[in-house]
C-alpha cells in the first residue's frame, strides 16, 4: 500500500514567508507540505529551493505541480486540479500522455497507484481536504443553509461583515460546532493520536475567535482557504501559486526547487542555509527531538538566516531550545496580523546570530 498523502495544499499563507524570509537570491530549506509555499518562495526569487519530506508523497504533490506548470496553459491547470470542471477520463489522459514523463520513479509510483485521485483532481485527495469536505458537506448544513454562507462571501465592506456576523453568524449553534469538532476525541480521530500533544485548555474557544477575526479583518470572498472550505473550490480566490499574475514567475521559480525524500535534519546538514520555512512541523514532533532539530538548523544555517514557523497544539521556540538563535518578535507580531489562513494560533519567525 502506497502512503497516504497528508495534504494535498497547504493551508498557510506563504505571503508571511515571502515577507517574513526575504528569499530573493537566498538559499531555501523548505518543508515540501503539499508545494504551494515552495513554489511561492521560488517565485519570489529565491536562488534555490530544496523541499523535502520524509515519504514520497507530498514530494510527488510538488513534483505533479510541476509537471503541470510545465505542460499545461492555465486553464489546463485548473481543470487538472480539480479546480474547474473536467471529465475524469480527460485528467487521467493528460496525466498518462503529458505529465506522467516529468515525474521521478517514486512520484511515478505514488500517482499511478491513484488514478481515482487524479481523475477527481488531486487538490482534493488529501487526508486533511477529506475532513474538511466532510465538514463542508455534513456539519455546516447543520448550523448554516447555503445562502447564509453565500451571503458571507459577498461582503466586502468590515462594517457590513461585522454586521452580519453578529446578527446571522456567531450563535449557539455555532460556538457548539466548534467545541464539538474541535474537542480532543475528534482531534484523536483526525491526527496521529501519538503525534497529540497535550493541550493548554479546550482549543475549539481559541480555535472560534482566531476563525472570527480573520473572517472579520479580511473578506471573506477573497481569502483562498476559507474559501475552499465552505465552497469546495478556490474559485475567485485562487492562491498564491495558481493566480494567473503569478503564472510565469512561478513556472520559472519551479525550475529552481530540487525535491529529496529525507528529514529536515538531514537536509538542514548540507550547510549554508539563508532562509527555512518549517511549515507546522514542530506540532508532529516531541520536544527531544524539536531539541535537536534546532541544533541541526543552526549549525547548517548561515548568518543572519531566518527560519519560520507555525504552531496550534504545541507552541515552541528555537530559541529557547538552542543558543544562537533570537525570536524576531515585532516582525512575528505583524506578519501573524496578516494571516488570512486560520489554522494556527502563532506564526514565529527567528533568526541566527552565530
Amino acid at each position: 500500500m502506497t502512503e497516504a498523502l497528508r495534504r494535498s495544499n497547504d493551508w498557510e499563507d506563504p505571503q508571511l514567508l515571502i515577507e517574513g524570509l526575504l528569499p530573493r537570491g537566498r538559499r531555501v530549506l523548505s518543508v515540501c507540505s503539499a508545494g504551494d509555499s515552495c513554489l511561492a518562495l521560488a517565485a519570489s526569487g529565491a536562488r534555490e529551493v530544496l523541499a523535502v519530506d520524509c515519504g514520497p508523497a507530498q514530494i510527488a504533490c510538488l513534483q505533479i505541480r510541476r509537471a503541470a506548470l510545465r505542460e499545461l496553459d492555465h486553464g489546463a491547470i485548473l481543470a487538472f486540479l480539480g479546480e474547474r470542471d473536467a471529465d475524469p477520463g480527460e485528467r487521467r489522459e493528460a496525466y498518462r500522455s503529458r505529465l506522467r514523463r516529468h515525474l521521478d520513479a517514486p512520484s511515478l509510483a505514488f500517482w499511478d497507484a491513484h488514478p481515482e485521485a487524479i481523475g477527481a483532481g488531486i487538490l482534493g485527495a488529501g487526508r486533511f481536504e477529506t475532513v474538511l469536505d466532510t465538514f463542508r458537506r455534513r456539519w455546516l448544513p447543520l448550523v448554516r443553509r447555503r445562502g447564509t454562507v453565500a451571503r458571507l462571501l459577498e461582503l466586502d465592506d468590515g462594517s457590513d461583515r461585522r454586521d452580519f456576523w453578529d446578527r446571522q453568524w456567531n450563535d449557539r449553534t455555532w460556538r457548539l460546532l466548534f467545541a464539538v469538532l474541535f474537542s480532543r476525541p475528534m482531534l484523536r480521530h483526525c491526527r496521529d493520536p501519538e503525534r497529540l500533544p497535550p493541550m493548554p485548555g479546550p482549543l475549539g474557544p481559541r480555535l472560534r475567535a482566531r476563525v472570527e477575526r480573520t473572517c472579520l479583518d479580511f473578506p471573506v470572498g477573497g481569502n483562498p482557504w476559507l474559501r475552499r472550505i465552505l465552497t469546495g473550490r478556490f474559485g475567485i480566490a485562487l492562491p498564491y501559486w495558481l493566480r494567473p499574475e503569478n503564472l510565469d514567475a512561478v513556472r520559472e521559480g519551479a525550475e529552481r526547487i530540487r525535491t529529496e525524500v529525507r528529514s529536515l535534519e538531514t537536509a538542514a546538514d548540507q550547510g549554508g542555509w539563508e532562509a527555512v520555512n518549517l511549515s507546522d512541523l514542530f506540532e508532529r514532533m516531541p520536544p527531544e527531538r524539536c531539541r535537536r532539530l534546532a541544533g541541526g538548523l543552526r549549525l547548517g544555517c548561515a548568518p543572519k538566516a531566518r527560519l519560520a514557523h507555525w504552531s496550534l497544539l504545541a507552541p515552541r521556540r528555537l530559541c529557547q531550545l538552542e543558543k544562537g538563535l533570537r525570536f524576531l518578535q515585532d516582525e512575528s507580531i505583524e506578519l501573524f496580523g496578516k494571516d488570512r489562513a486560520c489554522f494556527h494560533l502563532d506564526f514565529r519567525l527567528e533568526e541566527v546570530v552565530s
